[in-house]
């Protein structure tokens, strides 16, 4: 009888956050194990360290040494995990060789999962059945860092809005379909009604984030 092979999404994120007039950087990750017809199975997320936060290439590795140790402790022994960047990709094939020692030793640690399943492949996240594994651990990924930015105060949960800075309860911020990124309602009106005035297309407000359209939704 063949081994089930099963689809392993992992997805690791670092973002530049305001905290209570403090700019941290913070990481978190999602994963998702799918059995081949990329039906979830299992699911997580969870923040990710100091370290792992560094940089993107850091969390995206660190994410996938999470979701291949979460696979080897559910003893799943045939898993194949989808990369949509390709420069990791490229580094857990050995393809190319990264600059960054910090990176360097998580595709080593990788390498070493790797060789404990009886078949572990890497393959580009273009050939998956659909894009919704990759989507979903996007999703977890940002809900774990959206869950480090918040504090309770009574009984409402607040955040701090990057564009403004004022704390607002979690309830009167809109998050960006997309991106994720997350702004007080009167920011995003703000910021769609000079669109709307300059007839211009609708971007997040987020620093360095290219979205565009999907604040009109």
């Amino acid at each position: 009888m063949c081994e089930t092979s099963y689809r392993l999404y992992c997805k690791g994120l670092v973002s530049e956050e305001v905290v209570k007039d403090e700019t941290r950087q913070i990481g978190g990750f999602g994963v998702a194990i799918c059995d081949p017809e990329d039906n979830r199975l299992y699911e997580m997320k969870n923040a990710l360290g100091d370290e792992e936060s560094t940089q993107q290439e850091v969390a995206e590795l660190a994410a996938l040494v999470h979701g291949l140790k979460w696979a080897l402790e559910l003893d799943l022994g045939r898993v194949t995990f989808f990369c949509d960047d390709s420069n990791i990709l490229e580094y857990v094939t050995g393809k190319a060789e990264p600059n960054e020692s910090s990176v360097a030793t998580l595709v080593k640690e990788v390498a070493l999962l790797q060789s404990r399943f009886s078949s572990c492949e890497a393959l580009p996240a273009s050939v998956t059945v659909s894009s919704g594994g990759i989507t979903f651990v996007l999703e977890h990924a940002r809900a774990a860092i959206a869950s480090q930015i918040r504090w309770r105060e009574g009984h409402v949960y607040m955040e701090t809005c990057p564009i403004c800075c004022e704390d607002v309860s979690c309830d009167n911020k809109f998050e960006v379909p997309g991106c994720f990124h997350r702004f007080c309602v009167a920011c995003i009106k703000r910021q769609v009604d000079e669109a709307l005035d300059w007839h211009k297309p609708v971007k997040c407000p987020s620093l360095g984030c290219n979205l565009v359209g999907s604040c009109a939704a």
